[in-house]
């Protein structure tokens, strides 16, 4: 495991297994890289099919776990380790892979700008306890959203549609 200083300082430890196109992969809470995409042979066969896999233990997981209690997070501070992971190896062309939390991470990002190529979202769980009520409902401003202006919805919309 490689490790960098996110954009606050602090500590985002990843794996960048492969070459090819990146894929991130983002992993579900209580969890962290090793056990989501590389225990069980996911990372491998990306890798094997000429991929690059970017696999971070997120902040307050595994080898990230220095990183303070989770309810004093910076807002948005997953999605901005993602972010300032993928600035740091110089990644722009990319898909997006969130399993659980990672998918609500990924879904940030999509808010904040990210524009991936691919996006497989999974296992998106319960709803947050700072976000009560169905997760479906947090989707339903980006399916109506005006995908010429609104690039989070263009690409959950196309994502959607796509396969």
């Amino acid at each position: 495991m490689k490790k960098i200083n996110s954009f606050d300082g602090a500590p985002l430890a990843y794996y960048d297994i492969g070459a090819g196109k990146p894929v991130l992969l983002i992993h579900a809470f209580a969890s962290n890289a090793e056990k989501t995409w590389l225990k069980n042979g996911i990372a491998s066969q990306l890798v094997e099919s000429g991929r690059r896999i970017i696999a971070p233990d997120l902040r307050g997981h595994g080898a990230s776990r220095e990183t303070s209690a989770f309810l004093a997070f910076p807002p948005d501070a997953l999605a901005l380790d993602m972010e300032h992971l993928l600035n740091a190896l110089a990644v722009s062309d990319f898909d997006l892979v969130g399993y659980s939390m990672g998918a609500l991470t990924a879904v940030r990002m999509l808010m904040r700008g990210a524009l991936p190529s691919r996006v497989v979202l999974g296992g998106l769980g319960l709803a947050n306890v700072t976000h009560p009520g169905p997760v479906s409902d947090r989707f339903e401003h980006l399916l109506r959203a005006d995908p010429a202006t609104d690039f989070a919805a263009r690409a959950l919309q196309a994502e959607i549609v796509r396969e």
